[in-house]
């Protein structure tokens, strides 16, 4: 029903949009867009369930989805359980490829929030580009309240992250656990951001976002529990 609702019949008949457990959908009534021009692949895209190791499997809460504006998708994608992502009229979320939100993450969109490709929410984070009420000066003057959010590519955001409005993370970043960013670190890349408010804490690292490369690092420590290196570069050669 989900995929009849805000596709289009021909995109719509592929059923890209799986959905696992409670999920209210109700007050879904905008439109989902995709940022490739092919048609996704059957469940490409995977709302309400959790594979959450850390949060424990099988506590499954209400997932809500409310799109009234637009949200834009990349190929592949997961929202898990207890998640809530509301998207205003006229506003605009855009998830990029092998995007995760993990448990009981939030996103509200009252503007525009843009996320790109390769990027992991871990538990219990939220985004939001609003302070929700506006601030009255005592002359009586109110500035805006709403500015875009931006997330580069190969982004790693720890658990309990909050993204405020006008935050903006380089490529290749990495955002400490109960960090709260809401400042302009868009040109800056390959950093470790922490803090509250967040900063630059250490400069030319990255996160490893492949499972693949993480299980042979993980194989590699185990074997030798008394290296302190592991060369990503020799064992790719």
């Amino acid at each position: 029903m989900f995929n009849f609702k805000l596709l289009p019949f021909n995109e719509a008949i592929h059923l890209p949009i799986f959905l696992y457990g409670e999920v209210d959908i109700s007050q879904c009534t905008g439109q989902i867009k995709w940022i490739t021009s092919n048609y996704p692949e059957m469940g490409s895209w995977i709302i309400g369930q959790s594979d959450c190791r850390v949060n424990g499997f099988g506590n499954y809460n209400v997932t809500r989805i409310a799109v009234l504006g637009t949200l834009i998708l990349g190929e592949t994608g997961r929202i898990s359980n207890g998640c809530r992502v509301y998207i205003r009229k006229e506003a605009i979320v855009q998830l990029g490829t092998n995007f995760l939100l993990n448990d009981n993450g939030r996103i509200g969109c009252y503007l525009k929030i843009i996320i790109g490709n390769n990027v992991r929410f871990s538990w219990d984070c939220q985004v939001f580009d609003t302070d929700f009420h506006y601030l009255v000066n005592k002359d009586n003057t109110i500035k805006p309240n709403k500015f875009p959010v931006f997330v580069g590519d190969n982004v790693l955001i720890g658990n309990r992250v909050t993204l405020s409005k006008g935050a903006a993370i380089g490529d290749n970043s990495t955002i400490a656990s109960n960090s709260l960013i809401n400042h302009d670190f868009k040109n800056c890349d390959h950093v470790i951001l922490a803090g509250i408010p967040g900063k630059i804490i250490k400069q030319n690292y990255r996160t490893l976002l492949d499972w693949e490369q993480e299980n042979a690092v993980d194989k590699y420590f185990y074997k030798y529990p008394k290296s302190n290196t592991y060369s990503l570069s020799e064992n790719e050669s």
